[in-house]
């Protein structure tokens, strides 16, 4: 049920608060990517967490962004919002919401929340844009002065609990890929004091093995095509390039497609077990992922290739190779044969012909447990920021609605 709006409170459209200052392209020959004249900003594209970083000067600015001005992005995605921290000049994709010093924190968190009005015209736009008068018109809420500064400072503090959660998790992130390439390519740290130079891959532990997949004796495929007739609500995960991604070789399971294969050799071809390294071999190449243990029933479709160490498994651990595959070494490999213009995709032969390098199986096992842990301190960062972001979200609804007040002995409930 909708919360009534408290008594005291009043609401007011944006225009009547706000300066709305619509940007505007100035000449192509005013922009240039060295120092001179303002930082220029064409759109959201430039948009950071909370400030933009602008790429381009322009001379002859037309119109301008101020420290402090609200910007808000007028073509899709429309709604977008940023917080100018220096004069800008500012392209035809930004609107620049300028309000008094005394109301602009409130109105940063009261906009945040009711810009869902200005999405749901441009919803209805042709060309999915919005104009001044659009802007203008945003009704938010007007709490009191006083309480307008003391949501604004609630909320400010979850905002800054939340970049600070933002700043470790890109830290441990940076850490980790550190880690990983030290661990492909070096070995365990302190381990290994004699090197060895073979190319392409350039100095080596002396106790590491160069080969190529096919080395490995794998039993490689790819997925069938036409399983579009098999699609169910129920049944076996039928994994697509939508299932993988460059962030970890851990398999991204928030959108799933279920089927329902017919018992078929070929069916079985392309069912998947634990262990599993798997390569999307069109589009969008040489993203990996990995089978984990007790999976379930699951196949790959006809852009994934599947790389399976069945004979090998004791002078192989499959993360090793799922890693080092998404890891810079492997991924160099990959833009290589993209810029030989495979569009087409890859092969099978493409694959089986990858570079891998091999330490002695027990330290493949030691670095990839290594790596789990700070997966798992990874995950664990994660897990934090959301929880802070659902905090923030909650809270702002709460407050800036009325159902919760704030007052000068605290927070309460109405």
């Amino acid at each position: 049920m909708k919360h009534a709006t408290p008594k005291d409170w009043s609401t007011t459209t944006l225009g009547d608060i706000a300066e709305i200052v619509m940007g505007t392209s100035p000449p192509g020959e005013d922009i240039a990517e060295s120092e001179g004249g303002l930082p220029f900003i064409q759109g959201n594209a430039e948009f950071g967490v909370r400030h933009p970083k602008p790429a381009l000067w322009c001379r002859s600015p037309l119109r301008t962004a101020v420290a402090g001005d609200l910007l808000v992005s007028v073509r899709a995605p429309v709604g977008e919002m940023n917080e100018a921290d220096q004069t800008l000049c500012i392209g035809r994709g930004l609107a620049a919401v300028r309000v008094g010093n005394g109301a602009k924190a409130f109105v940063w968190h009261a906009l945040g929340r009711e810009i869902r009005q200005l999405q749901r015209v441009a919803q209805g736009s042709t060309f999915t844009a919005v104009n001044r008068e659009d802007i203008e018109e945003i009704v938010l809420p007007l709490p009191p002065p006083a309480e307008q500064a003391k949501i604004a400072a609630v909320l400010g503090a979850v905002d800054e609990a939340v970049e600070r959660s933002r700043a470790v998790l890109a830290q441990t992130k940076t850490l980790r890929q550190a880690l990983l390439h030290t661990l492909l390519t070096r070995g365990l740290p302190g381990r290994h004091t004699k090197f060895k130079t073979v190319r392409p891959h350039g100095r080596i532990p002396e106790s590491w093995t160069a080969c190529r997949i096919r080395d490995l004796k794998p039993f490689v495929t790819s997925g069938s095509r036409g399983w579009a007739e098999f699609y169910a609500d129920t049944g076996s995960i039928f994994l697509r390039i939508g299932n993988l991604t460059r962030e970890h070789v851990n398999l991204d399971l928030a959108k799933i497609q279920r089927v329902q294969p017919p018992d078929t050799t070929e069916g079985r071809r392309t069912r998947t077990q634990a262990g599993d390294v798997l390569i999307s071999v069109t589009a969008d190449l040489g993203i990996i992922g990995l089978v984990p243990s007790e999976f379930g029933e699951a196949y790959v479709n006809q852009h994934i290739a599947l790389v399976r160490f069945t004979d090998q498994r004791r002078n192989v651990n499959p993360a090793w190779v799922a890693n080092y595959l998404a890891g810079v070494e492997g991924q160099t490999q990959f833009k290589r044969l993209n810029d030989r213009g495979t569009k087409a995709g890859l092969n099978l032969p493409n694959i089986l012909n990858l570079h891998v390098l091999l330490p002695a199986k027990a330290e493949q096992d030691e670095a990839m447990r290594i790596l789990a842990a700070e997966d798992a301190r990874l995950a664990a960062a994660e897990v934090h920021l959301a929880q802070l972001e659902r905090v923030k979200s909650a809270l702002s609804a709460a407050l800036l609605s009325g159902e919760i007040r704030v007052t000068k002995g605290g927070t309460n409930a109405t």
